[in-house]
């Protein structure tokens, strides 16, 4: 979930409905764009999760302000009928209508702090709201949770959340929260699963810091939380701005500012390939027992642990139902699932020439060769793969997600003004803009179009190699021959 234009502005306006759908409840029953929804039933509306819950009365009474003329406001009163499971057809300026609940820690690795200038505004906000969690599957810490949150979490049954552990150990959790009192995350998910509440966890390890010894007794007592606990992810960290960035020495300014040196201390750097081929090993001993005594793996690592140290990603089985795939765990194993089929359906040639050009990322570029390779052995097509660097964000980050679209118009241009065919078409992987379609930006907020016309190239969006094959297809099949 972006949110970027959830950044600022008054209630008044995160409470405003943007759009009412064409011959909806909503718009049968008089309610307008620009609307406002203060109450369901006479209960106020928060967020997108109160105005769900309220909906399914198929009689609701409806709340709202409208501005009227002279700048003063009308309030209605609006009684809906509709079908049992109809929705109401109203979309709303944001999801959380009281603003985002932001971190109250202060990690070393944030993303948030590491950021140069110049990117989306969303980046900047160090959110944490549990809402998110449930609505989108954004990771919370926990830490800011009041005994009112607890109380909504079980009576509107917010399951699951998505919570970011890092160590179960309460005084290693601290120094990596940067919190001197966050609580102790184990009772906090007991409580959670006394509640109804299941959970999917993350970890966040950091070489020498809360790896080994510290990560052996963090998925062992995860472990035992199991089924409120469903998964436990193992993520590396990732450091904008490279090793030894200047936001480190920010980051321990404050630190000491709060009185906690012993988060400004750690050391924070990458992974290198031997120590994630360790992390692999010691990964693999879990899922084996954890698979022969609870029958899932329960323990998965994200996919950059394999590709670093270019060992091949597991098998679909391993994954089962995907449940962190947006957390990067599974997802080149998906991506080469949908390549196996797609390989199967290419012809031995085009029926007109097509010159293109992929564009990717660092990490990702040795599972992608094999592929061009074999594509490129379609008579007529020739499709170049163009690894793009990250100068914005630093060496150490080599994913696409994290590309800006300053770095991926500055690598197109210069590999043509190198002497490269860029092609008529240029592929670039879906994720590194926050949505699909009309309006999607990348990091830096320029879109596809504005690489499109920088280029002068068409320019098409696309997850998986499928997509690409698709694109391709279509674009020949409009080619008139000569």
């Amino acid at each position: 979930m972006d949110i970027s234009n959830h950044h600022s502005g008054k209630k008044s306006q995160r409470d405003k409905i943007i759009a009412v759908a064409a011959d909806s409840v909503a718009e049968r029953a008089g309610i307008r764009a620009g609307d406002r929804l203060l109450a369901i039933n006479g209960k106020p509306v928060r967020d997108m999760i109160d105005y769900q819950f309220g909906a399914v009365d198929a009689r609701a009474r409806l709340t709202l302000v409208r501005d009227g003329e002279n700048g003063k406001s009308i309030r209605l009163e609006v009684r809906l009928k509709n079908r049992e499971g109809e929705p109401l057809g109203l979309e709303f300026a944001e999801p959380t209508f009281d603003g985002i609940r932001v971190c109250n820690n202060d990690c070393p690795f944030c993303f948030v702090y590491r950021t140069p200038k110049g990117f989306r505004p969303g980046l900047y906000i160090k959110d944490d709201d549990y809402r998110y969690s449930f609505m989108y599957g954004g990771f919370v810490t926990l830490t800011n949770l009041k005994e009112e949150d607890w109380q909504r979490i079980f009576e509107q049954r917010l399951t699951p959340l998505y919570v970011s552990v890092h160590s179960t150990e309460l005084a290693m959790r601290r120094r990596l929260l940067g919190n001197s009192t966050a609580p102790d995350i184990l009772e906090q998910i007991r409580r959670l699963g006394e509640g109804g509440i299941q959970v999917h966890t993350q970890v966040v390890i950091v070489p020498t810091v809360n790896d080994g010894a510290h990560l052996e007794k963090t998925i062992a007592d995860l472990a035992k939380l199991y089924p409120t606990v469903q998964t436990i992810a193992v993520v590396p960290v990732g450091l904008a701005g490279g090793d030894g960035y200047e936001g480190d020495r920010r980051r321990s300014f404050r630190a000491h500012g709060r009185g906690f040196e012993n988060t400004a201390s750690l050391p924070m750097r990458t992974y290198r390939p031997d120590e994630a081929e360790k992390v692999i090993a010691l990964a693999h001993a879990y899922q084996k027992r954890f698979k022969k005594e609870k029958g899932v793996a329960l323990l998965y690592l994200s996919d950059e642990f394999y590709l670093l140290c270019g060992q091949e990603v597991p098998g679909r089985a391993h994954y089962e139902d995907f449940e962190q795939i947006e957390n990067g765990v599974g997802l080149v194993r998906r991506f080469l699932e949908d390549w196996k089929k797609t390989e199967k359906k290419l012809p031995a040639a085009l029926s007109q020439p097509l010159n293109a050009t992929l564009v990717t990322a660092r990490l990702i570029t040795p599972t992608f060769q094999a592929i061009i390779e074999r594509l490129n052995r379609v008579e007529g097509l020739r499709l170049n793969l163009l690894t793009v660097q990250n100068p914005e964000l630093g060496a150490t980050i080599t994913v696409a997600g994290l590309l800006s679209g300053r770095d991926v118009r500055e690598a197109l241009l210069e590999f043509a003004r190198s002497g490269h065919e860029v092609g008529e078409l240029v592929f670039l992987p879906q994720v590194m803009l926050d949505k699909k379609g009309f309006g999607a930006r990348f990091l830096d907020d320029l879109t596809p179009s504005d690489i499109a016309q920088a280029t002068g190239r068409e320019v098409v969006t696309a997850s998986y190699m499928s997509e690409v094959w698709e694109s391709i297809r279509a674009h020949v099949s409009k080619v008139v021959p000569i």
